[in-house]
Formats: structure tokens, sequence, C-alpha cells
């Protein structure tokens, strides 16, 4: 009997391992991204931290829940780039058609916010993201409303 439970420890544990390892080289990967967009000459004046709800591509739907999300804003090119950890796509302000906060309601409370961009964008027409919090998510309405209609 104490076999079993050694062995299935042993997989919690490997699979844990798994986990932060996967973890800590999204942020790696997603850290170069952002280092090299920089290069290119994008001034990062303001940065959204999330996830990645869903990413809509051309016909198909990606679903990639827990995948590092981050935004971010340059107001001197009135640019947006999305960094995700497999790749940066970047647009400029008049692109974004429109932006929305979802959340779910429970006993009146705001649960599981995002913000949804929806985009000029055939191939891509919206960009969850997930991840914040009721006052991130009320505070970025607000920034994304003084950014994007300066």
């Amino acid at each position: 009997m104490e076999v079993i439970f050694i062995i299935l420890g042993g997989g919690v544990l490997l699979g844990i391992s798994w986990l932060v390892r996967k973890a800590n080289n999204n942020k790696s990967r997603t850290e170069n991204q952002l280092k090299e967009l920089q290069d290119s000459g994008f001034k990062i004046d303001y940065s959204l931290i999330g996830v990645t709800l869903q990413l809509a591509t051309g016909s198909r739907r990606q679903v990639m829940d827990g995948t590092g999300l981050q935004v971010v804003f340059d107001d001197t090119e009135r640019k947006v780039a999305f960094i995700f950890v497999d790749g940066v796509v970047s647009y400029s302000y008049s692109d974004i058609k429109e932006w929305r906060w979802d959340w779910v309601d429970e006993n009146g409370a705001k649960i599981k916010n995002g913000i949804s961009f929806m985009l000029r964008d055939k191939e891509r027409p919206l960009i969850k993201m997930a991840g914040l919090s009721q006052n991130e998510a009320e505070l970025w309405m607000a920034k994304l409303d003084a950014i994007l209609n300066d």
C-alpha cells in the first residue's frame, strides 16, 4: 500500500514540476518577445497583463486558457501590441473597433473579469483577456477610453 502512495506522490510531484517549468519557459519567451518589440522602437507607455481566454484566428478558434498575454501601448506611434507566448501582433489604435468589459455576475459581485478587444482584422477579429480583478478591469476600461479616444 505504501508503494502505491509513493508512486502516486512521485507522479504528482512530476506533474507540478512540469507545470512550473512550463510557466517559467512561457515567462521567458514572453520577456524575450517584449524585449524584441522594444528593440524595434516600440515605446511602452502602458502595459496590461493577464491571460488570454480565446484567440480567434481565421475560421478556427484556438482556446488558450491560462496562456500569458500582455497588451502594451505606444502613445507616440499610436500602436498597440498583443504579446502572446508564441508571438506578437501589433495594430494601430484605429484598428481597435471596440473594447468591452466581460464578467460573470455572482450575487451582485463581478467575478471572472476580462476585457475583449474587437479588431479590424479578418484573421484575428477578437482577442479576449481574462485574469483581471474587478478593480483592474474597471480601471483599465477608463484607461482604454482615455488612451484610445485621445
